[in-house]
C-alpha cells in the first residue's frame, strides 16, 4: 500500500517503516494501545485555519497524542493573530486526506508544517502515512527534511 506521503519519503531518500493497524481507531490512544507504544511518540496532525488575510490560509500542527493543540502557542509559531481547527467539512478539500489519516506529506497543495519541539527529544515518532491504520514511523529530524517544517512549542 503507497500513499502519497509514501512515495515522497522514497523519493527523498528518508529511511522509515511502515506500519498498520487492522482495526479501526478512534484516536491517538487506542492507535497507541494497538501498536504498543508511548502514546508520546504518536504524533497527531492537526490542520488549522490561519488568520484570514493571509497569503496562506491553512498549516499543519503535530503535536503528541497524550497533549493538545494550544492555540495561542500556535498562532504565535505561524505569526498570526489567531488560529482555528479546520472544520472537518473542509478538511479533505484542503488537505485530500480525511480525519484520522492526516499526513504533513503528500497535502493536495503545500502547507506549512510545525511539529511540537518535544519530537527532537524522540529517536523516532509515528504519525500518519495517509490512509486511517498505516503509520509511518521516522526519525523527527528526517520529517523535518521532508516537509520543510519548523519545530516549535505548540503543545498543552
Amino acid at each position: 500500500m503507497e500513499t502519497p506521503a509514501i512515495r515522497i519519503l522514497k523519493a527523498k531518500g528518508i529511511p522509515f517503516e511502515v506500519r498498520t493497524i487492522e482495526a479501526v481507531v478512534g484516536d491517538a490512544k487506542e492507535a497507541a494501545e494497538l501498536m504498543g507504544i508511548p502514546l508520546d511518540q504518536i504524533y497527531k496532525t492537526l490542520a488549522v485555519r490561519l488568520e484570514p488575510g493571509k497569503p496562506e490560509p491553512y498549516a499543519l500542527f503535530l503535536v503528541p497524542g497524550d497533549k493538545e493543540l494550544s492555540e495561542k502557542k500556535a498562532a504565535q509559531a505561524a505569526g498570526v493573530k489567531r488560529v482555528e481547527l479546520l472544520p472537518l467539512a473542509d478538511l479533505t478539500r484542503v488537505t485530500g486526506y480525511v480525519r484520522g489519516g492526516v499526513s504533513p506529506l503528500g497535502t493536495r497543495r503545500p502547507l506549512p508544517v510545525y511539529i511540537h519541539e518535544g519530537a527532537l527529544q524522540k529517536e523516532w515518532i509515528s504519525i500518519s502515512a495517509g490512509r486511517r491504520g498505516v503509520q509511518l514511523w521516522l526519525n523527527p529530524r528526517d520529517l523535518q527534511k521532508a516537509t520543510g517544517a519548523q519545530f516549535v512549542d505548540v503543545a498543552r
